[in-house]
């Protein structure tokens, strides 16, 4: 799962890999001021703080899911994340060649209580990494490019359907359950 980030002080697109344990995962990512598109495989996920809302675009099918947005998987960068306890500037270090400012964020979410590290281009606000200090997850940012992102990125394309389902149906199953309605 990934985390998303908004409230950077630059619009900007970027490859993107997520490792874990269970899985890798490559796509691209594309973010501005309240928006962000993540593109992993044939699954475009776009989370609109504007609207607070969330949707899953499946172009595969022409469909999409829309959600309420969950705060809690907004990943912040140089602002408080949901579940904030403390950030602490951990110094300076060069990732893939660029140097970065890099900090170590503990938060919580429901119960538990987590720390990640992130690695921010200084000045531009722009990650570079972020990484789960316990090593279960990482996420790299390359090919970051800052520059403003179109608008038709974060929108769902016209001629989809709306999928009627709820997330219980999408969890363990391997498929999705529910009926489709018209836009």
């Amino acid at each position: 799962m990934f985390l998303f980030q908004a409230a950077y002080a630059a619009e900007f697109s970027a490859d993107l890999a997520f490792i874990s344990k269970e899985t890798r995962e490559k796509g691209k990512i594309a973010v501005t001021d309240e928006k962000v598109m993540v593109k992993t495989g044939e699954i475009i996920t776009i989370a609109r703080i504007d609207k607070n809302v969330m949707w899953v675009v499946m172009p595969k099918g022409k469909m999409y899911i829309g959600m309420p947005l969950q705060l809690q998987n907004i990943f912040i960068g140089t602002d408080n994340i949901p579940g904030e306890l403390e950030r602490k500037a951990a110094g300076n270090e060069i990732v893939d060649g660029q140097n970065t400012d890099k900090y170590r964020i503990t938060y919580q979410m429901e119960d538990k209580v987590y720390t990640a590290f992130l690695w921010m281009l200084p000045g531009i606000n722009i990650p570079v990494k972020k990484a789960a200090e316990d090593g279960s997850w990482v996420i790299k940012y390359t090919k970051i490019f800052v520059v403003a992102q179109p608008d038709e990125l974060f929108e769902v394309p016209a001629g989809y359907q709306q999928f009627d389902t709820n997330m219980r149906s999408l969890s363990g199953t391997g498929g999705i359950f529910g009926e489709k309605k018209p836009q």
